[in-house]
């Protein structure tokens, strides 16, 4: 459990499954523990993003990020939508639903757990629910986790939200809604160091993808398609109807021996 809360900490978000509870009852007791320290903290204006892995016996686990909002009353409890398969081959799949709360200060948030980010029209609920800030507890391993943090902030670019990224094993940062990496830092798997980042609240920016989704990459194969389509068939299929223009002189008009020949 997070130690203290200070009055400068607007965000306290943990990385991915950062701790483990294995019946009902152990969730609870924790999940009151956040509560209870959101509500003692000196400012009465911070968040605390709880992450952990509920494992009951001879059950599938979850993946679960809880936001406890600052008047200590829970915000979300999501289960991570996207599984990494083989990688999670025991852990169940929950609701495709992207989870927001509302905030006067911070506007609309949203969460989402790592792999979730990999799939890209799941997060355009992100853009279609006004979403501004964007959080994602993260677990990356070996040698992914510059490509996975790259990959992660496009839905930031799409969706028009500030992503805020913490991860374990990975990297860790902040992404403007116009794709401007703001802070990256690799954060390993200790979590007594936690790494502290300025977010400047940049309002939502306006995207197609939000509403429009994906249609210009349909559109743009479908291009590629006829195209091809028309490569291959044969040259007699492709050539098109030449239209001979006339050239007429005026002056063999007025004097009514007109003649047109070809230009």
């Amino acid at each position: 459990m997070t130690p203290t809360i200070t009055a400068q900490d607007t965000i306290v978000l943990w990385s991915e499954t950062a701790a483990v509870v294995h019946t009902d009852e152990e969730e609870a007791s924790m999940l009151q523990q956040a509560k209870e320290l959101v509500a003692s903290a000196p400012a009465k204006q911070s968040f605390l993003g709880v992450t952990y892995s509920l494992r009951k016996v001879g059950e599938e686990a979850d993946n679960v990020f809880a936001l406890i909002a600052p008047d200590g009353q829970l915000a979300w409890k999501y289960i991570k939508s996207h599984p990494v398969p083989f990688v999670e081959a025991g852990v169940r799949a929950g609701p495709s639903v992207l989870p927001t709360y509302d905030d006067e200060r911070l506007g609309r948030m949203g969460g989402a757990i790592c792999f979730d980010l990999d799939y890209d029209n799941f997060l355009l609920q992100a853009g279609m629910k006004g979403v501004s800030l964007l959080l994602q507890p993260s677990w990356t391993w070996s040698a992914i986790y510059a490509r996975h943090f790259d990959g992660n902030a496009l839905r930031a670019v799409e969706n028009g939200a500030t992503l805020l990224r913490c991860s374990s094993d990975g990297e860790s940062g902040v992404v403007s809604p116009h794709g401007l990496v703001l802070h990256r830092e690799v954060t390993l798997h200790d979590p007594s160091i936690p790494v502290v980042f300025s977010v400047p609240l940049a309002p939502r920016v306006w995207t197609p993808y939000a509403h429009g989704g994906y249609i210009f990459q349909y559109l743009v194969t479908a291009a590629s398609v006829i195209a091809w389509l028309m490569v291959l068939l044969p040259s007699s299929a492709r050539r098109l109807p030449v239209i001979k223009f006339l050239y007429c002189n005026p002056q063999s008009l007025a004097g009514h021996n007109s003649r047109a020949r070809p230009l």
